[in-house]
């Protein structure tokens, strides 16, 4: 997880885990029966769009997933959830969708301490974007591949680069591009994703 916020108190939007069901079913969907399990194990069968659910039993599905799924599912889930989440109308690339992803995160969660995003921009296509939600960090950067594909120019290329872990948060530095032939890997460890897996150890 990216961090333990307190999540005994919080909740989850039905359109959060409508997320998750159509991500499965639209990038891996042999498992979309093992994922609906999942979901009835945690205590959430049949979950509706229009309602509330407890985030901790939310959690345990992400739990459940990276244990019986792997990392890859877990990211590609966040690459769907990007896709297909209701933005502002403003929103208008890349950067304006990071810097509106707290937003979007706060407008799916309510009550209890739900973490959230912190997106600062350090050049004319790169940020540093830190994370500190509940959620696995394979799904953070599920959705930063997400946002790429849905408001980048062209393919949409991105670059994503782990920065940092520290404490409760993990952050990462990002860097997109209008087309493939433009991309440049950042140094160190970086994984130049346009659709494509990125390497996960979390």
């Amino acid at each position: 997880m990216s961090t333990t916020p307190t999540t005994e108190a919080a909740e989850v939007s039905g359109r959060a885990l409508q997320s998750v069901l159509d991500g499965v079913t639209r990038t891996c969907g042999g498992f979309e029966a093992r994922t609906l399990s999942l979901f009835e194990h945690n205590g959430l069968p049949e979950p509706k769009a229009d309602e509330w659910y407890p985030l901790g039993r939310y959690c345990g599905v992400y739990e459940d997933l990276l244990s019986t799924t792997g990392h890859n599912i877990v990211e590609r889930i966040g690459v769907q959830t990007a896709r297909t989440a209701a933005w502002p109308r403003a929103v208008d690339g890349v950067g304006d969708a990071l810097d509106a992803l707290d937003a979007v995160h706060r407008d799916r969660h309510r009550g209890g301490d739900v973490g959230g995003y912190e997106f600062t921009p350090t050049g004319e296509r790169t940020g540093r974007l830190t994370c500190s939600t509940p959620y696995p960090v394979a799904l953070e950067r599920g959705l930063v591949r997400g946002i790429g594909q849905r408001f980048g120019a062209e393919t949409g290329f991105v670059a994503i680069e782990e920065h940092t872990r520290r404490g409760d948060s993990v952050t990462f530095d990002v860097q997109w591009w209008g087309a493939r032939e433009q991309a440049v890997r950042l140094g160190g460890r970086s994984d130049a994703i346009a659709g494509g897996h990125a390497p996960a150890d979390d």
